[in-house]
């Protein structure tokens, strides 16, 4: 319920971050109403901020609204004037400051600490699979595709340690903006886009565009270490905020120019809304539709949807969660072929394990049992920790048709033996499963 349309309290918070040195700017800069106002905003941003527990917004908070706070109220001429009276006592006070900084990030470190090896581990995945196609680039959307390929090759190495394999995940994004457009557009995009964010600020500061800065500043400092560009909300702030930063003050002639600049960003945001709406009206009754057929997909109704997702696949196929449940639909209707063909358009999307291990079971279904090992020991390359593939694989050299006894048994013998990161009644299943299994054999 806090979180609205964000349904995360990770990009809420970093959104609030984002808010909260434009407020603090209206409040010091602004007179009466206003200024009463911004302090409110900032009342109220302090309060919900941190109950969203995340340390990427707390530090990116800190950092715009120290950058907001100097630049009004001390500046350069300041500063210089306080470094020179004080000289002798300045590297101790920097010593002390870098100190304190050192502890804080220690302390939000060990926070959550899982958490930040795992980001610790994309960060690193990412970097190599950035070497892999440092020109070119995956492309838009290449991001879980390429991450999940070379966290498998990592893994195949003596680099990884047991504590990384331990963290693993198959993340849609690179919790790293900067990592992720590396990866996808390349170094040459990297660079634009960050000298365009660089510009932006460049003439904010020129402008004594300051809250607009701050906020772009927090924005620039949230992506370090999460997903914000991978929302519209934030685009839509970062492009306002940007548009605010290229704003001239002063003159007569800029406040003609001003405006201009003004009536032609609204006509031109009024005009693509339009056709945004115009274009996107199909689609809206087509995410109604899914949501009706959930409704029968939950209910394992697969053979009385099975053709209205089909239906719906050429308008839903950026989905990857559409395409499961449609390949899963396919599936249970018998469809394996027609299944696997949307299940490898869904691996390309997203990194979810799951579609892996549904691919190599339409595989098995369809006897092809090589592709079906293929497809579960890559799975297995890149979470090294997760039973259920084993389990998959156990049952897989359990066919008649492909019995192998000495991996029959080694896999079983890692479904019985692995300890699962949470011990649940699915894992207790599979165990027994697996037992009755061994005592057949």
């Amino acid at each position: 319920r806090l979180t609205g349309s964000f349904f995360n309290p990770g990009p809420y918070s970093g959104y609030l971050a984002v808010v909260l040195p434009v407020c603090l700017w209206t409040a010091m800069r602004f007179q009466k109403g206003m200024h009463y106002f911004g302090w409110v905003c900032v009342g109220a941003i302090l309060v919900v901020l941190p109950a969203g527990m995340s340390r990427s917004a707390w530090v990116a908070a800190v950092v715009a609204c120290g950058w907001v706070y100097w630049a009004e109220r001390i500046g350069w001429e300041k500063t210089k004037a306080i470094y020179s009276r004080y000289k002798n006592v300045a590297v101790p006070f920097f010593a002390i400051v870098i100190l304190l900084a050192g502890c804080a990030f220690a302390g939000l470190y060990g926070l959550k600490r899982d958490s930040a090896d795992g980001r610790l581990l994309m960060w690193k995945v990412t970097g190599k699979a950035i070497a892999g196609h440092p020109v070119t680039g995956t492309g838009l959307g290449g991001f879980p595709e390429a991450y999940a390929e070379m966290q498998g090759q990592y893994f195949g190495t003596e680099e990884a340690t047991d504590k990384e394999k331990r963290v693993a995940g198959c993340p849609e994004y690179a919790f790293n903006e900067y990592l992720q457009i590396g990866l996808e557009q390349g170094i040459g995009g990297w660079i634009v886009f960050v000298s365009w964010l660089g510009s932006m600020m460049y003439y904010g500061i020129r402008n004594r565009q300051h809250g607009a800065v701050g906020g772009v500043l927090a924005l620039v400092v949230f992506a370090m270490s999460s997903y914000p560009l991978q929302l519209p909300s934030f685009w839509v702030a970062l492009m306002f905020l940007g548009a605010v930063c290229v704003t001239e003050k002063g003159t007569q002639r800029t406040q003609r120019t001003r405006i201009f600049a003004e009536k032609l960003l609204i006509g031109s945001l009024s005009l693509a809304s339009v056709c945004l709406f115009i274009g996107q009206k199909g689609n809206y009754e087509a995410y109604r539709r899914w949501g009706r057929m959930q409704m029968l997909y939950n209910n394992k109704a697969y053979e009385s949807v099975a053709e209205d997702y089909h239906s719906l696949h050429d308008k839903l196929k950026h989905k990857p969660e559409f395409l499961f449940e449609e390949a899963q639909c396919l599936s249970k209707t018998e469809q394996y072929t027609e299944a696997i063909q949307v299940l490898e358009r869904a691996k390309r999307l997203s990194g979810d394990p799951m579609i892996r291990y549904m691919i190599a079971k339409n595989r098995q279904a369809l006897g092809d049992y090589r592709e079906a090992e293929r497809e579960l020991l890559q799975a297995i390359e890149i979470l090294p920790e997760r039973l259920y593939p084993y389990y998959l694989l156990a049952k897989l050299y359990a066919e008649p048709e492909f019995y192998q006894e000495d991996k029959f048994r080694a896999a079983a013998g890692a479904v019985l033996t692995k300890e699962p990161k949470v011990e649940s009644t699915a894992v207790r299943e599979m165990r027994t499963e697996i037992k009755k299994i061994l005592e057949k054999k």
